[in-house]
């Protein structure tokens, strides 16, 4: 097998020890002959170097989260819900929890960059979180390859714009919900998606709705097209 997987890591390192397994199943895909390298983005923590060293991306960066106060100032002048929301509290609680979800967009879209500029080829992107356990890709490959080669290429260079994440599903009022902490396309689907992302979204998560539903859209407002079950 001959494959090479990018797996870009992003968000908090505080739960990192949850998803400790999920280096037993880099292990193995290494030693099935897998090339498997890993990206980390993270936030300044006390186990911020000790969830680095164990992972040994191979590149990495722990961010203070003042780095966010562009973004947060940039939603502020760009919405009225915003705007009036911003507090030293409110500004707080994006910086050091999941509210609004601004710090993790930010931080999927940076643990992106960091593979996109090595300017190394891979089959595929894995995006997840540091709590997250990845294991049974290894037996799936071949048919992950399958799925994302349907329209590719010679070369599989230019598939259609498939990004598989856990599950897809609708509620009661029409809004399309999905699981993010896992996702899996080609890198230039994740181009695709983190390109100036996230000031490129036109609403402000959980002040105008679901963040399932508005970055739902903002795949689907660039032709990425999501599929549920991996």
């Amino acid at each position: 097998m001959d494959n090479n997987i990018a797996l870009c890591i992003s968000g908090l390192p505080d739960s990192f020890k949850k998803g400790i397994n999920t280096l037993k199943t880099l292990k193995e895909w290494r030693s099935k002959g897998i090339n498997i390298d890993t990206y980390i983005h993270t936030w300044e923590s006390p186990l911020a170097g000790e969830y680095i060293n164990l992972y040994k991306p191979v590149d990495y960066i722990i961010d203070n989260q003042e780095v966010l106060d562009p973004i947060i100032n940039f939603f502020a002048k760009k919405h009225i819900k915003f705007r009036d929301t911003v507090s030293a509290e409110f500004i707080n609680k994006i910086k050091t929890t999941n509210y609004t979800c601004l710090s993790q967009f930010y931080s999927m879209k940076e643990s992106h960059l960091l593979c996109k500029k090595t300017n190394r080829k891979y089959d595929f992107v894995i995006r997840s979180r540091c709590d997250i356990v990845l294991k049974d890709f290894v037996s799936n490959i071949d048919h992950v390859l399958t799925k994302l080669s349907k329209y590719d290429t010679h070369n599989k260079r230019n598939c259609t714009n498939i990004l598989f994440v856990p599950w897809v599903r609708s509620d009661e009022r029409g809004n399309t919900h999905t699981d993010w902490c896992v996702m899996l396309a080609r890198p230039y689907v994740f181009d695709i998606v983190f390109d100036l992302f996230p000031l490129c979204l036109d609403k402000v998560p959980k002040l105008d709705g679901s963040e399932h539903s508005i970055i739902y859209e903002h795949m689907i407002s660039r032709n990425v097209r999501v599929h549920g079950n991996i």
